[in-house]
């Protein structure tokens, strides 16, 4: 009988110790800094709240533009319907 209730204070403690981790975590998330140099791009208001964590941009830069839903194929890879190859400006936000 003793077992149980020792199996359920221990389900207890660990419940209470993962909370405790994730709300660690997502404090400490929270206090990071944006990146150094970072900045919005002009034609997009970003979310209140929110922060950069990760940006990229290039004068030049060429890429595929995907234009439909990421889809799983046969192969088990992502793959798309359409897809065009873009070049210009490229600026990337995280």
């Amino acid at each position: 009988m003793s077992h149980a209730v020792n199996s359920r204070a221990d389900r207890g403690f660990v419940a209470g110790l993962v909370l405790a981790v994730a709300l660690l975590l997502s404090a400490g998330a929270a206090a990071q800094p944006e990146v150094p140099g970072a900045k919005d791009f002009p034609l997009i208001k970003r979310y209140e709240g929110s922060r950069l964590i990760g940006y990229d941009s290039r004068a030049f830069d060429a890429f595929k533009l995907l234009l439909g839903p990421l889809k799983i194929g046969d192969n088990g890879q992502a793959a798309v319907d359409a897809a065009r190859e873009v070049e210009g400006r490229h600026t990337r936000l995280l």
